[in-house]
C-alpha cells in the first residue's frame, strides 16, 4: 500500500469525505477550465439575447458559434459524468467489504430475535399455567371452605378471584434490552364476496384491511387474536404477529 493511500485510509470518514470533496471541486475546476470549455464560453459571449441575421455570412458564423457551443455542452456532459462514476465506484467498493460481515450480523440478530420471540411465548404459557394453578387451588380451598361453612351452619365465604399474572415484555441485560410487540396482518382473503362488500376493500389491501380491523378493535366491534393466532373478520384473515424490538 502506498504511502498516499496508507494516509488516506487512516482518516476518520468525515475526514476523508471533506478531502474527497475538495478532490472533486478541483476536478471540476480543472474541466471547466479546458481548452475546450474556454472556447465554447467565448462562443456564448457573441450568443446574447436579441441576437438578428442578416445575412448569410453571419448566419454561417452563427452556425460555427452554436456549434462550439455543442461541443462545449458535449465536453462538460461527458467530463461530468466520468467524474460521477468515481463516488458511483466508492459507493460499490465500500458495499462489497462491508457485504459479507453485515450479512453475518443481520443473521444474528435475527437468531437472537427470534430466540426473544420464543422466550415471551414460553413465558406466557408459564404465566397460563400458573394461572391454571392458582385457580384451581382457589376453588379447591373455596370448596372446603364451603363445606367446613355449610357444616357449621354458617354462611358461605364468596370465592376467591384470581387475578390474570403479569406478562413482563421487556428483558434488559448489562447493556442491552429488548422487549416485543404484536402487528395485526391481513394475510389472505377467505371470503371474497364478504370482504368486497366493505367498498374500502374492492381492490383488496392488506394495509386497508388492516387498519379497519383497528379502527374496529378500538370501537369494540372486533377482538385482536393473541399473539401467533389469528381471526377472521369480514372474510378476511387476519393474524397477530409478534417480533423483538431492540430499545436501548
Amino acid at each position: 500500500m502506498s504511502t498516499q493511500l496508507q494516509s488516506l485510509v487512516e482518516q476518520s470518514p468525515k475526514e476523508l469525505e471533506h478531502n474527497l470533496v475538495v478532490a472533486m471541486r478541483a476536478v471540476a475546476h480543472r474541466t471547466t477550465g479546458r481548452a475546450e470549455v474556454a472556447r465554447a464560453l467565448a462562443a456564448a459571449e457573441q450568443l446574447k439575447a436579441g441576437l438578428v441575421i442578416s445575412t448569410e455570412a453571419e448566419a454561417a458564423r452563427v452556425a460555427d458559434l452554436v456549434r462550439q457551443v455543442l461541443d462545449g455542452e458535449s465536453f462538460l456532459t461527458e467530463q461530468r459524468r466520468e467524474a460521477e462514476h468515481i463516488p458511483q465506484q466508492m459507493v460499490k467498493a465500500i458495499r462489497a467489504v462491508i457485504a459479507e460481515p453485515e450479512a453475518v450480523l443481520a443473521a444474528a440478530k435475527k437468531v437472537g430475535n427470534d430466540a426473544r420471540v420464543q422466550y415471551q411465548q414460553l413465558v406466557r404459557r408459564r404465566a397460563a399455567e400458573e394461572e391454571k394453578r392458582l385457580r384451581e387451588e382457589a376453588e379447591a380451598r373455596a370448596r372446603e371452605a364451603a363445606e367446613a361453612a355449610e357444616a357449621a351452619g354458617e354462611d358461605i365465604p364468596p370465592p376467591v378471584d384470581v387475578g390474570s399474572l403479569e406478562v413482563p415484555r421487556t428483558v434488559a441485560g448489562g447493556t442491552g434490552k429488548m422487549g416485543t410487540q404484536v402487528r395485526i396482518v391481513a394475510t389472505e382473503v377467505v371470503d371474497r364476496d364478504l370482504a368486497l362488500t366493505n367498498r374500502d376493500w374492492f381492490q383488496f389491501s392488506p394495509e386497508a384491511a388492516r387498519a379497519s380491523f383497528q379502527a374496529a378493535e378500538r370501537a369494540g366491534n372486533v377482538k385482536r387474536p393473541a399473539p401467533g393466532e389469528s381471526v377472521l373478520w369480514w372474510g378476511v384473515r387476519f393474524e397477530a404477529r409478534e417480533s423483538a424490538v431492540n430499545r436501548r
